[in-house]
């Protein structure tokens, strides 16, 4: 998959961009003129990126320069405004933002620009990159490794770079990883916690971990396999954003593997779902057919892992009553292994949050999908791994 994919920034709206660019650049002002900088930043980032119109995309990038140097980003600014400069060295701000600081701004990185070789325009790019990284911006990250394939370089050294991040086949999956972070993971505490009822409440101490905001997707799991070079199967008409079935204890466990996680326990599952509470139904402790899929709420069918808004967990964890089945690393014996959290086939008794079944590991079903768990320090490991990659980015001078 292209890198650009990975480039995913909170607050914008995909594909907005290209539909309608000049609105959305007006929108980017617009912000700006309220003094909302980090929104405006994040609007016109992506209309530079995307819009077809050169006098556009340059006049997106003068205005986001402009808010990044206000938030105290005088890095990223200079690196937006570097970049403008070598398309257009003329260049000037437009009159909405066009103040003595700011044209001030834009001459003393003009001369740098003009000033300024190919190889030291990369090595800034990649100390942009190792900022990011150092600070922990995640959302800054799989941007500054887009930005270094944002020109038409022609150094033999930097082709040379460009072939390694061509040749790294993991590099877009550990920015999916990273990404997963922001958008699809959910840090659980951990600690003491009772689980089970009755006769088989017990006290459990559980170290913190990530787990998944949502179960994994058709959409997800058909393109993970098609990265990894496996077989997919054809994703159902309309049913790309609901919770993937079919898929045995196996295959599911590997899916948690590339994405550099694993399978929850059956422990870490059911307190993502009933939170310190003790909760018998992840939003509450009595039954609501219109928070869940089970057989009550009569849908017969899976739903997108995000319609119900209202019966997320305690953690805000999404589709942990009904949907599906999922799949736990908890074995039952014989090849069998813990399912948790009923079905869009089951009655509501068999989505309590405590309630459980088995299922032979090699037997896939229509109603069984899964979502995957992380370790406390996954979020550090892939940062320690990109942070490696990027140090080999430099050229020296």
């Amino acid at each position: 998959m292209a890198l650009w994919l990975w480039l995913q920034i909170p607050g914008a709206v995909p594909g907005h961009a290209q539909e309608d660019p000049a609105a959305r650049y007006q929108e980017g002002l617009n912000h700006y003129i309220q003094a909302d900088f980090e929104q405006a930043a994040v609007i016109l980032e992506r209309v530079r990126n995307h819009a077809v119109e050169p006098r556009l995309k340059h006049d997106a990038a003068a205005v986001e320069a402009v808010c990044l140097a206000v938030l105290g980003r005088r890095t990223q600014a200079e690196q937006v405004l570097t970049e403008l400069f070598q398309e257009r060295p003329d260049y000037q701000p437009p009159p909405e933002i066009a103040s003595p600081w700011v044209r001030k701004l834009f001459e003393t990185v003009r001369r740098r620009a003009g000033n300024m070789g190919e190889v030291e325009r990369w090595n800034q790019r990649v100390d942009a990159l190792l900022q990011a990284l150092a600070s922990r911006d995640i959302a800054e990250i799989p941007a500054a490794f887009a930005r270094l394939r944002a020109s038409t370089w022609k150094h033999p050294k930097i082709l040379a770079k460009l072939r390694v991040l061509d040749q790294r086949r993991t590099l877009s999956g550990e920015l999916e990883m990273l990404s997963s972070f922001t958008s699809r993971r959910v840090r659980i505490p951990g600690g003491e916690a009772y689980l089970g009822v009755g006769r088989r409440r017990r006290k459990v101490h559980l170290s913190p971990y990530y787990l998944d905001k949502y179960p994994v997707t058709w959409e997800d799991y058909v393109q993970a396999r098609k990265r990894h070079d496996q077989s997919a199967p054809a994703i159902p008409p309309g049913k790309a954003r609901h919770p993937v079935t079919g898929v045995t204890w196996k295959e599911a466990s590997i899916y948690c593997e590339w994405a550099g996680g694993q399978l929850p326990t059956r422990d870490q599952w059911e307190f993502a779902a009933r939170g310190n509470q003790g909760l018998a139904f992840p939003y509450g402790r009595s039954f609501d057919a219109h928070r869940c899929n089970t057989r009550e709420s009569g849908l017969g069918d899976t739903t997108p892992v995000d319609y119900f808004t209202a019966g997320k967990s305690p953690f805000g964890i999404y589709d942990m009553c009904g949907n599906t089945w999922e799949w736990t690393a908890t074995p039952a014996g014989k090849g069998k292994y813990i399912l948790k959290g009923g079905s869009f086939r089951e009655k509501a008794e068999a989505a309590l949050t405590y309630a459980s079944r088995e299922h032979d590991g090699n037997v896939p079903a229509g109603d069984i999908g899964f979502r995957c768990a992380a370790p406390p320090d996954a979020l550090d490991a892939v940062l320690r791994r990109l942070q490696a990659f990027a140090e080999q980015l430099s050229i020296p001078p």
